[in-house]
């Protein structure tokens, strides 16, 4: 369970820069010398300049080792230290101060820093720091019992020990807050810190007596006053999903319980906040029924038909929804949205297009008309005598809607759908508005994606290897990797960069599992073995990519380079049985002149 010292640490900032200040603004007695420097010093830190102000204090403790301020000037140096996040060096100086002057007039303010820098080092990855932070915070609590700081030490002392796994030992420290100090500022943090303890510590009882305390205090919402409602809402805001829903299912079947329909609603939501789709479309649908004049039945109407949907029945789904649409009102463009998306898992598209042209022009403007126009696009997508249109339509919604949640969804579809229409220009167009516009949203990888094969395809081949490379560098394990790998060799072969194709593609071969991948990583490594004259190496390459996929797409020109690298190490009926192969098996093969054209080469050296 995650703690929640950072919620406290606004706070506990606030009045350690009071603490870390120096209380003097003029310096008396003294030599002339320490005094000028002590006073610079003082200055430079009290403007916060915090570097500068350290590299003062350390002079002044350099050059006047004897003044009767060092004590001070230690702890403002270790204060420097502190506040640019040194913590290393902070724990250093501060531990100066506590054995070299013992008895400082601010060692409170010297150990709680001290704790602090050491609570900080073990936040930073060394969790062993936890009981020496402990430890220093315990030393301030017993020699200032009464002192202004221990509240905080107490609190921070109980996040030491929670770390360590000392669960029982930080609830007592939490305890002590919330039961001596009801008025620090640390009060909140404790007692919710104490009910997660408990809950940790297996006292649920004792940890819900303390939810219900601290929202009583500290309320995000109204408390209602029905104990048992409260106790699932508690248990609801735990995330104890379960538990949440039997508590609210007491309370809806209590008799003449004003709220039981609510109790019934948030019984639904329980269970679908544990993904028991199912079960929570039939207590929504259950609520109409049981209550038909309850303000919630269409919320209910709708939750039941959008959980009908999680749960992969559409067709009941439809049915609720369907009664939103119906009634019209302000859920209906939500509820024809649902709709649509059922139609088009079920690969309705027609249907799913139908329903949301007819509620366009009431949904125009509102809430879900950038989702409609998404759910138009994709039934348009899956009509394949209309899919080009679906191009436009996908970034119309970009267009019309650029801060919807759609709109990158959208320009991600146009570009996707533009690739695959052959489209590279548009493809390009797309997939760059959308880098400009949502680089960092999770589709990029996607979108990059389209980037790199559209540069391929229109033979931006520098621009595309960058691409891959970077894809690669994003998402090395991604389930396209393989994609990229070979296509990198792909763009970095038509760049002629024919080592460097070699040196790419080799590598990656044992973890190319699609055939038709394969077939091209060793074709181009072929390729460029043929062309820096390495025949007998391009010769088991190129064998290589048939054995991976015989009729791959390039299976005809592989053919024909491998008979010329076969002709080249005078294996010359391997070179003629490639190029007869492309003449029999390719019949409509562009590369026709070429086999036979191979084949009579071959022949001609035979011959002679």
């Amino acid at each position: 369970m995650k703690r929640i010292s950072c919620l406290s640490w606004s706070c506990l900032l606030t009045v350690l820069a009071l603490w870390g200040t120096p209380r003097e603004t003029l310096a008396q007695e003294k030599t002339e010398a320490a005094t000028r420097a002590y006073n610079a010093a003082v200055g430079l830190h009290n403007s916060e300049a915090w570097d500068l102000a350290a590299n003062a204090w350390t002079k002044f403790l350099n050059d006047h080792q004897r003044d009767p301020r060092t004590d001070r000037a230690w702890h403002y140096l270790g204060v420097c230290y502190f506040k640019q996040d040194k913590f290393d060096d902070a724990v250093k100086t501060f531990d100066t101060v506590v054995k070299s002057f013992p008895d400082f007039k601010q060692m409170a303010d010297t150990l709680l820093y001290l704790g602090l820098a050491q609570y900080n080092i073990a936040q930073g990855g060394k969790p062993e720091m936890y009981d020496t932070a402990a430890a220093t915070f315990a030393k301030l609590i017993a020699k200032y019992p009464a002192g202004k700081h221990v509240a905080g030490a107490t609190f921070y002392e109980g996040e030491c020990l929670y770390n360590r796994g000392k669960k029982k030992e930080a609830a007592g420290k939490y305890a002590v807050v919330v039961e001596k100090h009801p008025t620090h500022a640390h009060y909140a943090q404790a007692l919710l810190a104490l009910a997660m303890t408990q809950t940790d510590l297996g006292q649920p009882e004792a940890a819900l007596a303390n939810y219900d305390k601290f929202l009583a205090k500290f309320p995000e919402s109204p408390l209602a006053p029905e104990a048992r409602m409260w106790r699932g809402e508690t248990l609801f805001a735990l995330k104890q999903f379960d538990k949440a829903a039997k508590a609210y299912a007491t309370s809806a079947a209590a008799k003449g319980f004003a709220k039981a329909d609510y109790a019934m609603l948030r019984q639904a939501d329980a269970l679908a906040a544990q993904k028991q789709f199912a079960e929570a479309a039939a207590a929504y649908a259950a609520l109409p029924a049981k209550f038909p004049d309850s303000q919630y039945v269409p919320l209910c109407n709708l939750e039941a038909g959008k959980k009908f949907y999680a749960a992969g029945d559409y067709t009941k789904a439809r049915e609720h929804l369907g009664k939103v649409v119906a009634a019209g009102g302000a859920d209906a463009p939500q509820a024809a949205h649902w709709v649509a998306r059922s139609l088009l898992k079920q690969k309705k598209p027609a249907e799913a297009l139908a329903v949301v042209e007819k509620i366009l022009p009431a949904a125009a403007g509102g809430k879900f008309a950038s989702a409609l126009l998404m759910d138009r696009a994709d039934a348009v997508y899956e009509i394949p005598n209309r899919r080009n249109e679906s191009v436009g339509m996908y970034a119309a919604v970009a267009s019309k809607h650029p801060d919807s949640p759609e709109a990158p969804q959208a320009l991600y579809m146009a570009a996707f759908a533009a690739m695959n229409l052959a489209d590279s220009a548009a493809a390009l167009k797309y997939a760059e508005a959308f880098m400009t516009d949502h680089a960092d949203h999770e589709l990029s990888l996607g979108v990059r994606h389209v980037l790199a094969e559209s540069s391929l395809m229109m033979k931006k081949y520098p621009e595309a290897e960058a691409l891959y490379a970077e894809l690669l560098k994003k998402a090395p394990g991604d389930r396209d990797a393989e994609i990229w790998k070979v296509h990198r060799g792909t763009a970095m072969y038509l760049q002629k960069k024919h080592e460097e194709t070699i040196s790419a593609l080799q590598p990656a071969i044992p973890e190319i599992k699609n055939p038709e991948l394969l077939a091209e990583a060793w074709y181009r490594i072929g390729r460029s073995q043929a062309a820096l004259g390495r025949f007998e190496e391009a010769v088991k390459s190129l064998e290589a990519s048939l054995k991976a996929a015989p009729k791959w797409k390039l299976a005809d020109d592989t053919r024909l380079v491998l008979a010329y690298a076969c002709q080249q190490t005078n294996n010359l009926d391997k070179a003629k049985e490639n190029a007869k192969v492309v003449i029999d098996e390719f019949p409509d093969s562009k590369l026709l002149d070429m086999a036979h054209y191979r084949l009579a080469s071959a022949a001609g050296w035979e011959a002679t």
